[in-house]
């Protein structure tokens, strides 16, 4: 048997034992609220996927949505990626963290608190 063939059949099997895996997988939290000045979310998965996010207009005429969020989840080797972003007119701009066991917790700020730092109004 060839090396790229003995390659192939190593990547299939672990494509399959990871899609296996996915398959499996249970939704065990969703939350999700829309409002009329943005939106919250989170969700997390029996395989260790999770994700949270806060989207609010900074400038609703124009448009203009902020995001702040983080999303997790293992490689398939078991190392914890973790990505920590924001996204606003000014693009998206991403901290990814890979390896750490415990990353630092992020904590959100709630829409109403960053609308009012944007000049948005404490409550709006």
């Amino acid at each position: 048997m060839s090396v790229n063939l003995k390659l192939a059949v190593i990547i299939v099997l672990f494509v399959n034992t990871d899609a296996q895996r996915k398959a499996e997988s249970k939704i065990l939290k969703f939350e999700n609220s829309v409002k009329e000045d943005g939106y919250d979310f989170n969700y997390k998965t029996s395989d260790g996927i999770s994700r949270r996010e806060n989207g609010f207009f900074s400038d609703k005429e124009r448009g203009i949505l902020n995001v702040a969020g983080m999303y997790s989840y293992k490689l398939p080797n078991g190392i914890p990626v973790t990505v920590t972003f924001l996204a606003n007119e000014n693009g998206y701009r991403p901290i990814v963290s890979i390896g750490r066991k415990h990353p630092e917790k992020t904590s959100f700020i709630s829409s109403s608190a960053i609308a009012s730092l944007t000049g948005g109004g404490l409550g709006k």
